[in-house]
Parts: structure tokens; C-alpha cells; sequence
């Protein structure tokens, strides 16, 4: 039943083109937003309840590219820009490198990366091939994980209804671990670099 799920999502994604301009597809209560490929999350409700702005960012454990666990506990007493994508999200393939590019300009924020590809080495080989810099994490699409929470958006149009994941997924966080937005416009609107600004400088 999953299985047909995921495809009936990923055949009415291509349909929408996954567009930035289609607003029949942006989360409630939210500027913008690009849908790739939708899945439905157990207990999201109450996980995306989890991650409020003004509410402390969870933490989890990701993984670094030669395989090593990392605490995003680490990242502490940081400001920090998260970017979630995967590999088979088409505007992540375009947007991620314009948000590395960013991170240049704003020099008090770390800029992350985190994939939710299934597999480890599919991610592994597309940073290696793609030679793709920057603070690159690999997070699969661990559902218990408190951080894969910041993946769920409320959709609600004429075809889904709901919390599901969607991407790509940009994340504002303080230094002091506060959530100030749990999505932002992406690195290819000039809305991106405004929300940074806002909240950075």
C-alpha cells in the first residue's frame, strides 16, 4: 500500500512540474515551496509539532561522508542554515549548490546540508562525482530521527491533504538553538538571501 502511495506521489509531482510558481502546491501558512516527491510520514502531526519556530532545535545524528557519526549537538552556540534534499529531487540538484554558494556571503552561519536519500552510498557517490563542498550530512530517511522532522510540511490542496514530506526544505536556526523559520524561499528567489539577512545580520 506504500509502495502504490509513493508512486500515485511521485506521478502527481511530475505532473505539477514540481514549480516554484504553482501555488496550488505551497504549504499552509508558508511563502513558497517545491514538492519533488511526496511521501506520508507515521505520526507526523505530532513531529512537525515538534519543531515550531521559537521552539529549541531538536537533535539527531547524521553522518559524514567517510561514514563517521556526527551530533548536530555539535553544531551548538552556531547559527545554522539547514538545507534537506536528495538526490532524486530535481530542485534540490539546482538549488544546493546556490546555497553553498551563499554561505560565502553570510560568514557567522553554517550552512548544512542534510540528504534523506535511502541509501548511503547512492548520496556518497553524487557528492564524490558531483564534487559538491561545504558541510555535507547524510541523515537516510530515518523517520525516528527527531532532525528528519523539519522534512514535514502541512500541505493541504485539492489532491493532498496533510503532513508529508516535502523538499527541498529550508531551515533558519539561532545561535542559541532557537527555530526561527522551519521554511524559507529557496537559493534561486530573492526572497532567500532577504529571510538570511533578516535573521543573520
Amino acid at each position: 500500500m506504500m509502495f502504490r502511495y509513493i508512486y500515485l506521489s511521485l506521478i502527481l509531482a511530475i505532473l505539477v512540474g514540481c514549480k516554484q510558481s504553482d501555488n496550488s502546491l505551497l504549504e499552509k501558512d508558508e511563502d513558497t515551496k517545491v514538492i519533488n516527491e511526496v511521501l506520508s510520514p507515521k505520526n507526523g502531526v505530532k513531529k512537525l509539532g515538534a519543531i515550531t519556530e521559537g521552539a529549541i532545535m531538536p537533535h539527531g545524528t547524521l553522518k559524514t561522508i567517510d561514514n563517521s557519526d556526527v551530533s548536530s549537538s555539535s553544531f551548538a552556540g552556531q547559527a545554522l542554515v539547514l538545507n534537506y534534499w536528495a538526490t532524486w529531487c530535481k530542485p534540490c540538484m539546482t538549488d544546493t549548490p546556490k546555497f553553498q554558494e551563499t554561505a560565502a556571503e553570510f560568514p557567522n552561519a553554517k550552512f548544512v546540508s542534510i540528504s534523506i536519500d535511502r541509501e548511503f552510498d547512492t548520496w556518497k557517490s553524487f557528492i564524490q562525482d558531483e564534487n559538491w563542498s561545504g558541510n555535507q550530512y547524510w541523515l537516510g530517511m530515518d523517520e525516528t530521527s527527531p532532525l528528519y522532522s523539519f522534512t514535514y510540511s502541512n500541505l493541504n490542496t485539492d489532491d493532498i491533504k496533510g503532513v508529508h514530506v516535502t523538499l527541498p526544505k529550508y531551515i533558519i536556526i539561532g545561535a542559541d538553538g532557537t527555530i526561527h523559520k522551519k521554511s524559507i524561499p529557496s537559493p534561486g528567489t530573492p526572497n532567500f538571501k532577504e529571510e538570511l539577512t533578516k535573521y543573520l545580520q
